[in-house]
């Protein structure tokens, strides 16, 4: 399988930040393992960015589009006003079967993987990463950075190899 991974935001976006982290950052380290992961399970794996860049989310999904990719992955964080909110949480188009079907498969992966984290589910959104893209698309949610607990696993090597490993068990069961 073909796979793009989006690390989500970037440069001048930082997204979420919270207990010292920027989303930035941990969604590019992630992603970077998710493309290990990926291409030791013999897939091929793109990355929308592999630094510090940013990159518009037009941009995001016309890369996945150019390359014909199967799969379309974009790596997020949450974030809450509530330091109490947390859990994992996949995103797909709404009425996108084979997104929705790769949604499950990668939350399956998660909880399996992760049996302590809370599983906030598969939802529907209209993000442009979601919408734009012309294959299987789901945008990963993995935790509250606002959560001290949460924030501690998605900073660790160890809490990311076990979400990037998870993550990539999904892909190829989809």
């Amino acid at each position: 399988m073909k796979i793009c991974i989006d690390p989500g935001h970037g440069g001048r976006d930082p997204g979420a930040l919270a207990n010292g982290i920027a989303e930035k950052t941990i969604t590019l380290e992630v992603s970077l393992l998710l493309e290990w992961e990926l291409e030791k399970r013999r897939h091929w794996a793109a990355l929308t960015r592999r630094e510090d860049a940013f990159v518009a989310l037009a941009e995001r999904a016309d890369f996945a589009n150019v390359r014909s990719a199967d799969a379309f992955v974009s790596i997020h964080c949450n974030s809450s006003e509530s330091a109490e909110a947390q859990g994992i949480e996949i995103y797909h188009f709404p009425q996108a079967a084979a997104s929705q079907t790769l949604a499950m498969r990668v939350m399956q992966n998660l909880a399996a993987a992760l049996p302590g984290h809370h599983n906030r589910g598969v939802k529907t959104a209209r993000f442009v990463v979601l919408r734009d893209t012309q294959m299987a698309s789901i945008l990963v949610e993995l935790e509250f950075l606002t959560h001290p607990q949460q924030a501690e696993f998605l900073r660790s090597r160890s809490g990311q190899q076990q979400l990037a490993a998870a993550i990539a068990n999904g892909i190829g069961a989809a």
